[in-house]
This record gives structure tokens, sequence and C-alpha cells, in this order.
């Protein structure tokens, strides 16, 4: 499973931003770099919120890791 995870990841790397740049060359960068800052964070936000909770369990986790940070 690993290993096709790697593999779309790098086919996605290589294909996706030659399309990309085509498609923006003709818009400000600036409005290009705050649109994907913008969509990053929202899918975040989503990662964050799904159903199985994986999101809330991660963050659960860090809040458990910091409270034995600080008790040392």
């Amino acid at each position: 499973m690993a290993g096709q995870l790697v593999t779309v990841f790098a086919l996605a790397y290589a294909i996706g931003p030659p399309i990309l740049v085509t498609l923006t060359a003709r818009i400000n960068r600036k409005k290009v770099m705050l649109s994907a800052l913008f969509l990053f964070i929202i899918g975040n936000l989503v990662a964050l919120w799904t159903p199985n909770g994986v999101g809330v369990s991660i963050l659960w986790k860090h809040q458990k890791l910091q409270q034995e940070k600080d008790s040392f």
C-alpha cells in the first residue's frame, strides 16, 4: 500500500506542475499563491474534522504529549 501511495504522489508531482503552470501563466502570482494557501488551509480544516476522528485524535495526542511534557 505504501508503494502505491508513493507512486501516485510521484506521478501527481510529475504531471501536475506543468499543467498548473500552463493554466496559471496569465494570472498574477500573488493571487495564485494566496489561492493555493487558502486551499491548503481548507484542506487541513476538512481533514481535522473528518467523520472518523483522525484529525481530532491527532490533536488529542498532541495535547496529551504537551501535558506530559509540562509535568516534568
